[in-house]
């Protein structure tokens, strides 16, 4: 049913991408404790919202900074400015990954509606985050006279749409969710 609602709200297109594909190393968002040779358990940290909201706030500035170079014909700074959303980007998904939705998950019931929802949530941001990294993969190293302009357009506006509804769900969504939980434990 949540699904359901979801998807009708904003459409997902299916993705094979799986975040086992991404490099994950996440110490400065939260405290990671062996409980046993089986568990581990991630402790909150009261400024990770904070910390992502700034992230996100950063990655969209950067991501229309890109946009208003390549309408100023900026080509070669619009390249560099690619490859630091790359490392925002990858940055963001490490702490998202290894923090937020790992401690979410890990305090509801692996079958509750909560848990159905942040791993859909993950899934989509996870692929949006691909999809922004296969794009700067693509563009960020190419001849500038090799890149078709148009389609560099065309491909990076609906990237930004996609981008930008998929934050505004999770920031809707997960992070309150987050924030009730912290308010919870302290």
């Amino acid at each position: 049913m949540l699904l359901r609602f979801l998807s009708k709200l904003i459409a997902f297109p299916k993705r094979d991408t799986t975040l086992s594909q991404l490099k994950l190393n996440s110490d400065i968002f939260s405290t990671k404790t062996t409980i046993d040779d089986n568990t581990t358990r991630t402790d909150y940290n009261p400024e990770l919202i904070a910390i992502l909201i700034k992230e996100h706030k950063d990655i969209v500035k950067v991501s229309y900074s890109i946009k208003n170079l390549i309408h100023h014909h900026e080509w070669k700074k619009a390249q560099d400015q690619l490859k630091h959303l790359l490392s925002l980007i990858h940055a963001h998904m490490n702490a998202e990954t290894v923090t937020l939705y790992q401690i979410l998950e890990q305090i509801h019931l692996s079958e509750s509606e909560e848990v159905e929802m942040i791993k859909f949530i993950r899934k989509e941001m996870a692929a949006v985050g691909f999809d922004l990294i296969g794009f700067i993969d693509k563009y960020s190293e190419i001849p500038i006279e090799e890149i078709n302009k148009n389609a560099f357009i065309n491909e990076y506006d609906k990237l930004l749409y996609t981008m930008s509804a998929r934050i505004e769900l999770e920031e809707s969504t997960l992070y309150p969710l987050y924030e009730i939980l912290l308010s919870q434990k302290y």
